[in-house]
C-alpha cells in the first residue's frame, strides 16, 4: 500500500513539474511573439512622414521601454540595426556585434527623449533595400 502511494506521490509531482516548464516555455514564446509584433519594421520608417520622423522615434522608444536591450536585439538583425544606429547618429564600426549596438540604440534613444525626433532621418531611406528583402522574403 505505502508503495502504491509512493508511486502516485512520485507520478503527480513529475506531473506538475512538467507542467511548470511547459507554462514556463509558452510564456516565453508568447514574449518573443510580442516583441515581434511591436518592434518598429524598417518600412514604416520608410513610410514616415513626420516630421524628422518623429512617428518612428516614438514607437521605437515605447518598444524599447517595455523591451529593453535584449528585446532590440533580438528581433533586429545586425544590418539594420545598424542603419537605426547611424540615423541616431552613433558611429558604427563593422566590429561591433548586436549587444554592443543595441545598447548604443537603447542609450541614445533614451537620450533623445526630450527632442521626440530622429536626428538623422534621410538614413531612413537607406533602410529601403533592407524594407525591400523584408518583403520578399514574407512573400517567398
Amino acid at each position: 500500500m505505502a508503495t502504491c502511494q509512493f508511486l502516485r506521490d512520485c507520478r503527480r509531482a513529475y506531473h506538475l513539474k512538467k507542467t511548470a516548464e511547459h507554462k514556463k516555455r509558452v510564456l516565453q514564446c508568447k514574449q518573443v511573439a510580442a516583441q515581434c509584433s511591436d518592434h518598429v519594421i524598417s518600412t514604416d520608417i520608410i513610410r514616415d512622414r513626420s516630421a524628422r520622423k518623429q512617428i518612428s522615434h516614438n514607437h521605437l522608444h515605447s518598444f524599447v521601454q517595455k523591451h529593453s536591450v535584449a528585446g532590440v536585439k533580438r528581433v533586429y538583425i545586425k544590418d539594420p540595426l545598424g542603419k537605426l544606429c547611424n540615423a541616431y547618429a552613433i558611429r558604427v564600426q563593422t566590429s561591433d556585434n548586436k549587444q554592443q549596438l543595441s545598447q548604443s540604440l537603447v542609450d541614445a534613444v533614451f537620450s533623445l527623449d526630450n527632442n521626440g525626433n530622429i536626428p538623422h532621418p534621410r538614413y531612413g531611406t537607406h533602410l529601403r533595400a533592407q524594407a525591400e528583402s523584408d518583403m520578399i522574403q514574407l512573400a517567398g
